[in-house]
């Protein structure tokens, strides 16, 4: 338990002395004075003043509780008063205490008590008065006197039992005399005195300020005051910024918009903490959470920052220690009293406009769960930058336009920006980035969270108009429980022209219900190129219409694209792009290795509905009914070939499942079919030229005599490659194909040459993404 000590003597008269100013010492006023009845005044007739006490003692327990003892009150007789009470330390305040004399002795507890009450009452921020005010006491000449003419009486007599004064001139040294000195209340409030109590671990007055240097660019703190040397300044931080100084600066610290605050320790260990507020600068910098808070809530108030830049310098941690993860399914759980974070631009009309650069930095335990929506570490942007920073060990539950870095943003940009938590909407445009978006650009974002929705969820960003989406990725599963889901976009559209996406892949499993793919639920007027899937694509739904491993359906080019995913569903499935009969994507230099199953109409190795060139299939197809292929359910195919077996129950070709063009083709794979229009490269005879399919390889109603589809022997289909066109084929000079002709364009490792145009994958040589292609960007940071 430690004891108070006091820290101050005060005269109440609006001069204030410092401590030991009377030549009082400490040790002096708690041993000697505190609990002594009277002072005895020779040469004074029955002079003998009480010194009455108002003095809360106090301890601190071990509790960071106040035992606060109110010492005994002296009056005529006995009165005691030995109360205890426990207070709360933050919640009251027991540091102030009165002393006072009086010549004549109170006659009872009533009037000590309303001598107290009167002393309170009077205006004296600082605590007690000590006794009433005397005749001349209103006097600052006169008063000023009294105390001159006393101090000696004060020095001497405070802390002694008795006061020997040596014959004076005026005050001879007589013994009884009437005159020997002024009587004690011809000179009321002779000490008044106030007395403050404090622990010793009170904050000694210190003060200082800080302000912004605008030519040095930083700001400056000095020391105005202080009882006892400066041993250091810190930043809010706990950084030192100078040691045995009473002047610091931030040196080469970044300074921007926002109040920063900073603390002064002196050698006893007291501190100080100031703070300053700077404003006008094209900068906002947010070293802690604290500052981030601060941030988001001026962003909330109305200001836009339109114009400024926020810059985060440091790592954040949100509710540390209320969050666990599971270890095997990376499901995050928060506790019960977990803070919940309010988005930056929480209201449609309340939207943040400037830049936010996390340098690179992290957010940890972000945790968002109402029904609300415009969800994210933003809300609302417009016109904004968001740039490098990742969102961590988090969990956003919301309504609708849900995103890990923004649940809207309106032309605006998002870079390097990463999101690892679990994300899920109750409704539409869900990512993990993004929820919806507007004439936006997104680029080197990636996800690893699973992210969870009705419609438009993908695991980049859920739905809305792009200019540009590339170096992107996305490893965490995405589900949704209707159409447009993706494993980068769940429905995306171009405003004008075509736009590009570009070096892209999906590791993630999708699942959904209709338009669905492994890449992009929907994607309308874009070119896509270098672009690959590897997650699963399934639909489970009633409505089970078109899955793809890089697009469901759309309109626009495809280029340099691969899948490895299984895809599977009911119609317009494809391995590349499921497609739709009426709108679809125009398709080269592409191939699929996954499986397809589907269970009604249009399934194609390449595409169920697409026009596709320069291509090939080696993966499994099974179909339904009608128009199963090796290359494109429905559409034209040229330059492609196929390796894949195929089993249907009509409508079969080994290149194209209807009649539409098939031109310098092959097929090797296996073909089985219950009903008839079944061949080895259509299964119609019309608008075939230059094709052929190895002998053997179709179970129904194969021929040699249909015009364009020719079975040949292993061996001449083997020397073709000069026959279906040297421009486009060559002979398997790697050996990767057994022997069969392969495409112009294809190399001994087609998985990273394929979407390597730009050289923005580089091999995945340490085995991190599963032997899949890694984009440059990923292992230059």
């Amino acid at each position: 338990m430690q004891i108070g000590q006091p820290a101050y003597i005060m005269l109440n008269d609006g001069y204030y002395k410092s401590e030991l100013a009377q030549g009082i010492t400490n040790d002096q006023l708690m041993e000697n004075v505190v609990g002594n009845d009277a002072l005895v005044v020779p040469n004074v007739p029955n002079n003998n003043p009480t010194i009455y006490t108002y003095i809360p003692r106090f301890a601190y327990n071990n509790q960071g509780e106040i035992l606060y003892i109110k010492q005994g009150c002296t009056v005529a007789g006995t009165y005691t008063i030995p109360e205890i009470f426990t207070y709360k330390t933050e919640t009251r305040d027991f540091s102030l205490a009165g002393i006072w004399v009086e010549y004549t002795p109170l006659a009872n507890a009533s009037a000590v008590n309303t001598k107290i009450n009167n002393m309170q009452g009077e205006n004296n921020q600082y605590g007690f008065i000590a006794n009433t005010i005397g005749v001349n006491a209103n006097s600052e000449t006169s008063y000023k006197t009294m105390i001159e003419t006393y101090n000696q009486y004060i020095a001497n007599t405070v802390g002694n039992d008795a006061l020997v004064a040596p014959p004076t001139e005026e005050y001879p040294n007589t013994v009884g005399a009437s005159n020997a000195r002024p009587q004690i209340n011809d000179i009321a409030n002779l000490n008044r005195t106030i007395l403050k109590i404090t622990n010793s671990n009170q904050i000694e007055p210190i003060k200082g300020n800080a302000y912004y240097d605008q030519t040095e660019e930083k700001i400056k703190i000095e020391v105005t005051y202080r009882t006892n040397s400066i041993v250091k300044i810190l930043d809010k931080m706990g950084n030192i910024l100078s040691e045995n100084s009473t002047v610091a600066d931030t040196g080469n610290e970044l300074i921007g918009n926002g109040i920063y605050r900073y603390t002064i320790i002196d050698n006893l260990g007291n501190m100080k903490q100031i703070s300053t507020k700077i404003e006008g600068l094209k900068k906002y910098i947010i070293p802690d959470l604290e500052t981030l808070k601060e941030f988001r809530d001026e962003v909330n108030a109305g200001n836009s920052f339109e114009g400024v830049t926020v810059i985060q310098t440091a790592d954040i941690q949100m509710n540390y220690g209320k969050y666990t993860i599971n270890k095997e399914t990376g499901e995050i759980t928060f506790a019960e009293d977990a803070e919940q974070w309010i988005s930056i631009g929480k209201d449609y009309n309340l939207r943040f406009k400037g830049s936010y650069n996390g340098e690179n930095h992290t957010i940890k335990g972000v945790y968002i769960n109402n029904m609300d929506v415009y969800q994210g570490l933003f809300g609302i942007c417009d016109n904004a930058i968001i740039e490098n920073i990742g969102i961590e060990e988090g969990c956003i539950i919301g309504k609708n336009t849900i995103g890990g870095i923004s649940g809207f943003i309106n032309m605006g940009t998002i870079n390097n920006c990463h999101n690892t938590g679990n994300i899920k909407g109750e409704e539409s445009h869900v990512g993990g980035i993004v929820g919806n978006s507007g004439d936006t650009v997104i680029n080197k974002c990636y996800n690893s969270g699973r992210i969870e929705g009705e419609s438009y969820v993908g695991g980049i960003v859920g739905g809305g108009s792009l200019i540009e989406l590339g170096n992107c990725y996305n490893l965490g599963d995405v589900y949704g429980i209707n159409q447009s889901i993706g494993g980068i976009a769940g429905d995306i559209s171009a405003n004008s022209g075509n736009r590009k996406i570009s070096n892209i892949y999906n590791i993630g499993n999708i699942t959904g219900d209709g338009i669905t793919g492994g890449c992009f639920g929907r994607a309308t007027r874009f070119n896509i190129s270098n672009t690959y899937n590897i997650g699963d694509v399934v639909v489970n739904g009633t409505y089970a219409k078109g899955m793809g491993g890089i697009v469901g359906e759309g309109n626009g080019t495809i280029n340099n694209c691969y899948n490895y995913g299984k895809i599977e569903g009911k119609e317009d499935c494809g391995g590349i792009v499921g497609g739709d009969i009426s709108v679809t994507f125009t398709i080269s230099n592409c191939y699929n290795a996954g499986n397809i199953e589907g269970s009604y109409m249009m399934i194609g190795g390449i595409a169920g509905c697409g026009n596709a060139n320069n291509s090939y299939n080696i993966g499994k197809i099974q179909g339904g009914t009608y128009h199963t292929a090796g290359i494109v359910g429905g559409g034209s195919a040229d330059y492609c070939y196929n390796r894949g077996n195929l089993l249907a129950t009509g409508y079969v070709g080994g290149i194209n499942g209807t009649s539409a063009k098939v031109s310098n083709s092959y097929s090797t794979g296996n073909i089985k079919s219950n009903g008839s229009y079944t061949g080895g490269i259509s299964a119609y005879n019309k608008n075939k030229s230059n094709n052929y399919f190895l002998q053997g390889t179709v179970n129904n109603k194969e021929s040699n005599e249909i015009t364009g589809q020719k079975p040949v022997t292993e061996e001449e289909l083997k020397q073709l490659s000069r026959t279906l066109g040297i421009e486009n084929w060559k002979d398997d000079i790697y050996n990767i194909n057994d022997g069969f002709p392969i495409l112009s364009w294809q190399t001994d490792n087609d998985k990273i040459n394929l979407i390597n145009g730009d050289n923005a994958f580089v091999e995945d040589t340490e085995g991190i993404n599963g032997g899949y292609p890694l984009l440059a960007w990923q292992v230059e940071r």
